[in-house]
């Protein structure tokens, strides 16, 4: 077995389940508790009036000006047939899709209706709302109980006598970006983009750009508060997910510091489609296509193509027709595509996991069987371990880059390490509040 297959077997088989929800910091004082991030996805999506547009593709023949964006005769017949105002937007990032807006927001759920309603017109083959995507919640290596051997773990330690992974294997880690971190090479990390639209989402004061850092993913109260499309969100802190993410899969080997990365030689690819409250289907469809070597409009292409997307987000409801497309295009290019099931032990009826195509991963404790918590269903292909701690204030977490103490919401997470688990991300203090509390001693 070459060491880029044993490589790519050991990241499908680890990376999605072993990246858990995020719980967020502190909730307005008016909203719901939420013990895991899909109750916090399912009050979203039929309560919160925040999505206020949606991503069509017209039919071969249709419109025949892809690039112009759409007539004003098509809006007004759209726009007659939802029974609401429907304006151009901008334009799709690849496939001639195209982004048309109301002027006034709704919930996702009720979106979801115009949406229906748009499928019907018959100059459009297909129409989806712009649903959200939110992320899933070597010092230190002999922590990370679940490379070792045991019932519920990966024994990828074991694995890494035969290899410890390849530079020809690229992962795109599809995500909230990257920040700088001790632990990951600069030298291994490839050229990213950043495909969030909306500048408010960015938080970068711009929309689509090629520099892929994590601008941390805070929500204020006030944004919270305020209509438009932060509108009740979760107040909470920066997760620097992305960085998390990318820990695990790539961190660097052997240097006496930190973590050990299941792929300690893969270049690292970042693609930043989620920002504050998450991130948009078609950023994340256009995340998904940039590293695949197709054009996306206005950014090009990668110069270098992924072997491996991970996708460790989660959003409610069926595939959303872009995200479907995109995904499979990527596995006819032949790119394997990961996801993570999902923390609510319910049927994995979350994308990108129930996208045709995607390898969706499911977790496993450390005893090898199914994590309470975890999602299930027909849409999964495999299961994976959580780290498993003899600390019962962790529990089953795993080991990785994190996000500093709460007092500093933008403070980068150069040197901090800790867990995410059940829901949470925590080191050895009781709730997700003290999580990366202190700098690796």
């Amino acid at each position: 077995m070459t060491a880029r297959i044993v490589a790519q077997l050991m990241f499908c088989l680890l990376v999605a389940a072993s990246v858990p929800v995020f719980a967020g910091d502190t909730d307005p004082a008016e909203m719901p508790k939420f013990e895991t991030q899909e109750e916090y996805i399912n009050w979203m999506y039929e309560h919160a009036p925040n999505v206020d547009s949606f991503t069509i593709k017209l039919k071969p023949g249709k419109e025949p000006r892809p690039r112009a964006g759409l007539s004003q005769k098509l809006l007004d017949e759209l726009s007659v047939l939802t029974g609401v105002k429907l304006r151009f937007w901008v334009l799709g990032g690849a496939d001639d899709w195209q982004r048309i807006r109301m002027d006034h927001y709704m919930t996702q759920k009720d979106a979801e209706a115009i949406a229906e309603k748009l499928a019907t017109h018959p100059d459009i083959e297909s129409a989806g709302v712009d649903g959200r995507l939110y992320p899933m919640s070597d010092a230190r290596a002999a922590e990370q109980w679940s490379f070792q051997a045991g019932p519920g773990a990966a024994n990828i330690a074991k694995a890494w006598n035969i290899a410890t992974g390849s530079s020809d294997v690229v992962v795109a880690v599809i995500d909230t970006g990257i920040a700088s971190h001790e632990d990951i090479d600069p030298s291994r990390v490839l050229p990213g983009y950043d495909m969030i639209t909306r500048s408010e989402v960015a938080a970068d004061g711009d929309g689509r750009d090629n520099d892929p850092s994590d601008q941390g993913d805070w929500v204020t109260v006030f944004e919270s508060a305020s209509a438009g499309v932060l509108f009740g969100c979760k107040v909470t802190n920066s997760s620097w997910h992305g960085t998390h993410v990318t820990g695990i899969i790539g961190a660097t080997a052997d240097n006496a510091i930190g973590i050990h990365g299941v792929d300690s030689a893969a270049k690292l690819m970042p693609m930043r489609a989620l920002g504050e409250c998450g991130g948009e289907v078609p950023d994340a469809a256009d995340a998904i296509t940039w590293p695949s070597g197709r054009d996306v409009f206005g950014a090009g292409k990668s110069s270098t193509k992924a072997s491996v997307l991970n996708m460790s987000v989660s959003g409610r409801g069926a595939c959303p027709p872009a995200l479907k497309a995109a995904i499979q295009q990527a596995v006819l290019d032949g790119i394997t595509v990961v996801a993570a099931a999902g923390n609510k032990s319910v049927n994995a009826d979350f994308y990108p996991a129930n996208c045709p195509g995607v390898i969706t991963v499911v977790a496993n404790d450390s005893l090898g069987k199914r994590a309470t918590y975890s999602n299930f269903g027909g849409d999964v292909t495999v299961s994976s371990l959580l780290q498993k701690s003899d600390n019962p204030l962790i529990g089953e977490s795993t080991l990785s880059h994190v996000r500093p103490a709460p007092v500093e919401r933008t403070l980068l997470p150069n040197r901090w390490y800790g867990y995410g688990g059940a829901g949470q991300w925590s080191i050895p203090l009781p709730g997700p509040d003290n999580a990366g509390r202190g700098p690796r001693g």
